[in-house]
């Protein structure tokens, strides 16, 4: 297995950029699964929480809020779920069980590295799919923000890193989906 890390701040597209490459993979027959946190949005537009979606079922369920108190890890004004990090692991977990060909982990961040909380066992999960060459034609898709990119690289190997700040998110698309290709298919790299 082999990570790519899309790399971004808040609200710069991280999620956004992993749904369109779980659709493209999904229009290819590739199998993909693992965790995706879309945002929750006010009527105004702002982001008060975010869900943990099931990339493979679809199935979601509150993760996080700036708004109320869950039974779990706090970071600043957010608190997040002890239940939603549960699923969440349980996503990439089954993901792995399945090797399935993408994995996605949406996002690592502080409460991972600093607390060593939240999604850190499928963190842990994926350094050893990487480190004992599990699932050779997998890939991982892991959104950072741009201070813990150099952490999280560390922890996965060298990985290549989209920046998902960039103003044409086709064009981030397009450059997930030649690295994925050349995970996917080893010949295609060597070409």
């Amino acid at each position: 297995m082999k990570a790519i890390i899309i790399r971004g701040d808040r609200g710069s597209g991280k999620t956004k950029a992993c749904m369109k490459i779980l659709e493209e993979a999904r229009q290819r027959g590739f199998r993909a699964g693992g965790v995706i946190c879309p945002s929750i949005l006010a009527p105004d537009g702002t982001k008060t929480g975010c869900l943990a979606l099931d990339a493979a079922t679809g199935m979601t369920v509150e993760l996080g809020s700036n708004r109320k108190a869950f039974p779990g890890p706090g970071w600043k004004r957010w608190s997040f779920s002890d239940e939603g990090f549960a699923f969440a692991n349980a996503a990439v977990g089954s993901a792995l069980l399945r090797a399935d060909r993408i994995v996605f982990l949406d996002e690592i961040g502080p409460i991972e590295l600093e607390t060593s909380r939240g999604l850190i066992p499928s963190l842990r999960l994926l350094e050893a799919a990487i480190r004992n060459s599990w699932f050779e034609t997998a890939v991982a898709v892991v959104p950072v923000r741009p201070e813990l990119v150099e952490s999280v690289g560390k922890r996965l190997g060298s990985s290549p890193v989209l920046d998902a700040a960039r103003a044409d998110l086709d064009a981030i698309i397009a450059d997930a989906g030649v690295a994925l290709l050349d995970v996917l298919d080893p010949m295609r790299a060597m070409r």
